[in-house]
């Protein structure tokens, strides 16, 4: 981005207009930077908006649902049958 910024300016003469780029680069950043806080720390915006498999989304959403539950009554996932939930378990410990 620093690379088409500095052609970017050499052609613009108006000192104010320099910095129209550089404000749309910043604003993209905190834009990412929400989106992605939002989609890290809270569920039901994680799946909703979450990627394009939604077999992927229901497996998480099953996760999500699991992890409600007392550690005893919780199902437990085996990875030849179910990796997905398997992996996921793992990672929560």
């Amino acid at each position: 981005m620093y690379l088409l910024y500095t052609y970017l300016v050499k052609f613009i003469k108006v000192r104010y207009l320099k910095t129209i780029p550089l404000l749309i680069y910043i604003s993209f950043g905190f834009l990412s930077l929400a989106y992605s806080d939002a989609i890290s720390l809270n569920k039901t915006f994680f799946l909703k908006h979450y990627g394009a498999d939604p077999t992927l989304t229901e497996k998480y959403r099953i996760h999500f649902e699991d992890l409600k539950l007392n550690t005893n009554k919780r199902p437990v996932y085996n990875i030849n049958d179910n990796n997905v939930l398997f992996l996921l378990e793992k990672y929560e410990r």
